[in-house]
Formats: C-alpha cells, structure tokens, sequence
C-alpha cells in the first residue's frame, strides 16, 4: 500500500507500521469498509452527538451512510481508489 501513497506523501515521517490480517476475499472487505454504517453502533453515535453539541462541530453524517460517504460528507477527499485492491481517503489541509 505505500507505495500507491507515494505520489501523495513521497517523503513520509513514518515512526511505526501496522498491518492487521483479514482472512476474507478483498471485495468484500472494501465493501464492508465502504458501506458499514457506523452510527449504527451506539456509542460512535453518542460521540458524534457530543461533539455538535458541546464543540460546535459540522453535524454528524446521517445515518445509514457507509464510512466512505461518511467521511466525504465531513470534508474528506478520495486519493486513491482501485476496487478490489486499494482505498485512501485524507482530509482537506
């Protein structure tokens, strides 16, 4: 995956790496990652409640968005997107 970033980020500070092995077919991991909604879970919701309300901050996606549309709703961008092998989103400088 680095170096699909590489145009984007080509001299990284990176510290540390992480990797965590999913034993499941590529597509359907990208379409969980796409489509699972995460204010479904409780808590995620309550936090982003918090946050509009005590910060000020931009509203919460709706419910029932996926993470991806979740993500751009709040003013991310899409770098990189290759089905089935690669997604990378980052937020606006």
């Amino acid at each position: 995956m680095a170096e699909l970033l590489d145009p984007f980020v080509p001299a990284p500070d990176v510290r540390g790496r992480h990797s965590t092995l999913v034993k499941a077919p590529a597509d359907l991991v990208q379409q969980v990652g796409r489509d699972f909604d995460m204010q479904s879970i409780p808590a995620v919701h309550a936090i982003f409640w918090l946050r509009t309300k005590l910060m000020g901050a931009r509203a919460a996606p709706a419910r029932g968005t996926g993470i991806v549309a979740s993500t751009r709703s709040l003013g991310w961008g899409v770098l990189l997107d290759e089905p089935g092998r690669a997604y990378a989103d980052a937020s606006k400088p």
